[in-house]
């Protein structure tokens, strides 16, 4: 079953590793790490209508975007590369 809480917590889990993981130093682990949080999220990732919604380079933009605090170069990772799909 497919409920709010699931809805809610799927974009965090979307963005953790392309922004989150560097921008905020959580960089322990990724999801992708996690094997179970990770299966989670590309099921979520795969049902209809969701995969057309993410946008990965989106994310980094705006997590990484010129900020004289976050990011004062400006530097936008080229990674990670991660199969959402597989």
């Amino acid at each position: 079953m497919f409920t709010e809480a699931d809805l809610r917590l799927f974009p965090t889990l979307a963005r953790f590793d392309v922004a989150y993981h560097y921008a905020f130093k959580c960089n322990l682990r990724r999801i992708v790490d996690c094997p179970a949080l990770w299966a989670y999220a590309r099921r979520i990732y795969t049902m209809p209508g969701v995969a057309e919604t993410v946008r990965f380079d989106v994310y980094k933009q705006g997590y990484f975007s010129p900020s004289e605090l976050r990011n004062p170069l400006g530097i936008v990772p080229k990674g990670p590369i991660i199969d959402w799909s597989s």
